[in-house]
Parts: C-alpha cells; sequence; structure tokens
C-alpha cells in the first residue's frame, strides 16, 4: 500500500477514535517510530553501585543490554546470590518501571525457594512488577528467558539455571543486546561460567553481626542487614579479580514512605567508627 494512503488511513483512525491529528501529525509520529526506538533508553541514568571504586571498575556502571552471571561460592551460600540479583534489580527498578521476570524450574525454586511479597519490600521492590514463570527443567527456562529477552518489554530479566553452555550463552548474549534488556542468570554452586557473560560474579554471605562498618547517614527506618563478600571473577567493561565487602540497606517501612535516594550499595570505610561485637 501507497505510504500516502497508509497516513490518510491513520489520520482517519485517529479522527474516528477522537483525536484531531492531523495528516502532518501522522506522518510526524510515523517518522519517530522508524526513528532508533532506543533513544530513550541510551538517556537513562547510569546502572551503577553509587561507590566510585565499584562503579570505576564497570565503566561507570553495569552494562544495562548484556548478560551477567551471579553465581554463588558455595551451597549455603545460594539464598546470598539470590538477594545479590534482587538488589541489583532495585537498582535498575529506580529508573525503569517496566515489569520485571523471574524464571526457574521446578527443581531449582524446591531446592533454593522462590520469592515472597514481603521480602521484596526490603530491597524496595514492588510484587506486583515480578511476572513468575516455573518451567520443568532448563531447557525450557532457557527458552523463557530467550523470549522474555527478544521482547524488549521488561525491566530486567532474572534466572535461575545452571550455567549454560557456549551456544545458548551466546543466544542470550545476542538477545540481550537486540532487546536492550539486562539479564542476571543466577548459577549453581562449582558452575565454571558462562562464557558470553559481560560479568560474573561470585557471593559468599557475609554475617550482619561482623559487618565491617556502620552506615549512620542512613535514615533510622533503614537498617543495613543484607551484607555480601563480592569477588568480580570475569569483567569485559573493565579490569577484573577484585574483591569487596558490601552491604545494602533494608527497608522496613511500607514502599511509599521508603527513601530512594538512599537505597544504594556501600564499601567499608577504614576512618570510620565502627561497633564492637558485643555493642553490636
Amino acid at each position: 500500500m501507497p505510504l500516502d494512503r497508509l497516513d490518510k488511513l491513520r489520520a482517519e483512525i485517529k479522527r474516528i477514535e477522537g483525536h484531531t491529528s492531523s495528516l502532518e501529525e501522522v506522518r510526524a509520529d510515523r517518522f519517530a517510530e522508524q526513528s532508533d526506538p532506543q533513544s530513550n533508553l541510551s538517556a537513562a541514568p547510569a546502572w551503577s553501585f553509587g561507590e566510585m571504586e565499584v562503579d570505576q571498575c564497570l565503566g561507570h556502571g553495569l552494562a544495562p543490554h548484556a548478560l551477567h552471571e551471579i553465581n554463588p561460592l558455595a551451597y549455603k551460600d545460594c539464598w546470598a546470590a539470590l538477594s545479590f540479583a534482587l538488589a541489583l534489580s532495585s537498582k535498575r527498578a529506580c529508573f525503569d518501571q517496566r515489569p520485571l521476570l523471574w524464571c526457574s524450574s521446578r527443581a531449582s525454586k524446591s531446592e533454593y525457594g522462590g520469592l515472597y511479597g514481603q521480602g521484596l519490600q526490603r530491597f524496595n521492590l514492588d510484587p506486583a512488577r515480578f511476572i513468575l514463570i516455573e518451567t520443568k527443567n532448563d531447557n525450557e527456562t532457557l527458552f523463557v528467558l530467550e523470549e522474555a529477552l527478544k521482547s524488549a518489554r521488561l525491566c530486567a530479566v532474572i534466572g535461575l539455571i545452571a550455567a549454560p553452555g557456549l551456544t545458548a550463552s551466546r543466544r542470550l548474549s545476542l538477545m540481550a543486546d537486540k532487546g536492550q534488556t539486562p539479564a542476571l542468570l543466577v548459577t549453581k554452586p562449582g558452575d565454571t561460567g558462562i562464557k558470553n557473560a559481560t560479568t560474573r560474579w561470585q557471593i559468599a554471605a557475609l554475617r550482619t553481626d561482623q559487618s565491617l562498618f556502620t552506615t549512620p547517614s542512613l535514615p533510622q527506618q533503614i537498617l543495613p542487614q543484607l551484607a555480601w563478600q563480592v569477588a568480580l571473577t570475569r569483567n569485559r567493561q573493565g579490569p577484573a579479580d577484585k574483591k569487596w565487602h558490601l552491604e545494602f540497606p533494608s527497608y522496613e517501612q511500607p514502599l511509599h514512605k521508603s527513601s530512594q535516594k538512599a537505597f544504594r550499595f556501600a564499601l567499608p570505610s577504614p576512618f570510620r567508627n565502627r561497633k564492637s561485637k558485643a555493642a553490636a
């Protein structure tokens, strides 16, 4: 169909629907649709940790359209890896209001657990924003993750899965770039790693009573209860083999009373007063 006739039809449809757009406005809308659809996403704030030392290693933040692996150091650290993935998702969800996808197989859910609505509020995440999918096995999980990334309609895609092979991980990486959507894959302890991952984080739990520092600048309703020992073992954005102790604030009040500005990762400072174990 010629473009002139197509534009006239669009103008007529808008008129019938109650809009008074002219033919010139319809053509302008069509021209905007044909332009780069990701121009608005490129202007979005950086997906950063909020700590200069970590962000500089990543080129001022995590790559927003790439594949990132989160691996527990040992079996006992699986919950820490899951919470770290949610913390990263929370940082991105602050400026991207689209839904988040959480996908795992039945075996992974029975072994590592699933999401809990009230628990998500500790990360300042609204449970209503999550799309939960349970699959039969890891092959189905791979299919769901690939289709979700391809849709380009999600804030982030989080999957619990054994480290996929080279071909499968390559496809996920390509779909993440094509759909302009990040993928956070929480793999199993002992996995050798995802070859096409942009970053690989090895996570170990850090007991809160062993916290290396306090955060007096946080509001009283925010308690630093989430802590990890983090090792960046793979990094295509900069140097690797970096280790940090990171803490993340935990919200105890409803979402509408939470302060987004204080919701950030924190590093220990040798010059900051530390509480003794007995005092804590």
